[in-house]
């Protein structure tokens, strides 16, 4: 059986690749969304290919545990009712935490495939580093950045990356020039936009400071090596 059906890049060695995680140690929450993967003889990689498929808002001290899983293939359903359900699933999860004491190692579960643990001092440095690139040498920012972010693949090397939004719900001004813009990997690039009378349309850092922000992740993508 060929292993990665290319006419149908969302199943591989008959399996569909989904995505579960919490936040703070709460319940786990299972995507029915399946990742669209690539194979490349060594390395399964999986991604999501738009933030419309997984956006969720992060808080101030949030910790985050990410699982990419495998299921059966199933055309229409994620878990049938003849195999696992997301209960089971949440329920194999919560014996093996209660029966792990150190090392908490969720691959060892037949159905997880990669994790990743982020704890508050990561999440926050990852939205501290968004706010230094977005303010400008004149502490100033513009408006037209609804919208900032940058995708982490870059700069580390784990089996499990996202990328990282900030968005300023309080600039609304312009909502229909940049809605859904998204500036990635941190680099940003000064608004050509004035006012009537010629001056810069950007907003001063107190505004900014009385903004509010609302920090998400989103577009999650995995890379592992199978045999």
């Amino acid at each position: 059986m060929e292993r990665f059906n290319s006419n149908n890049p969302k199943v591989f060695d008959g399996c569909n690749y989904y995505l579960m995680y919490r936040i703070n140690n709460k319940e786990w929450k299972c995507l029915d969304k399946q990742f669209v993967m690539s194979y490349d003889g060594h390395y399964l990689s999986g991604q999501y290919l738009s933030s419309s498929w997984f956006k969720q808002e992060i808080k101030d001290n949030d910790i985050l545990d990410i699982l990419v899983i495998k299921l059966p293939y199933r055309e229409s359903n994620i878990c049938p009712e003849e195999r696992l359900t997301i209960d089971m699933l949440r329920e194999r999860l919560f014996e093996y935490e209660n029966n792990t004491i150190y090392n908490i190692d969720y691959c060892g579960l037949d159905f997880v495939v990669a994790y990743r643990h982020y704890k508050s001092e990561y999440l926050n440095n990852a939205y501290d580093r968004i706010k230094e690139k977005i303010v400008d040498n004149q502490n100033r920012i513009s408006p037209l950045l609804e919208i900032a972010g940058y995708s982490e693949n870059e700069y580390i090397n784990d089996s499990i990356t996202l990328k990282y939004e900030i968005i300023c719900e309080d600039i609304n001004s312009i909502d229909n020039i940049l809605n859904n813009s998204v500036i990635e990997n941190t680099t940003i690039e000064q608004p050509q936009l004035t006012r009537s009378d010629n001056s810069w349309n950007r907003y001063s850092i107190d505004e900014i400071e009385n903004a509010s922000y609302k920090k998400y992740i989103t577009t999650p993508n995995f890379k592992i090596a199978v045999n």
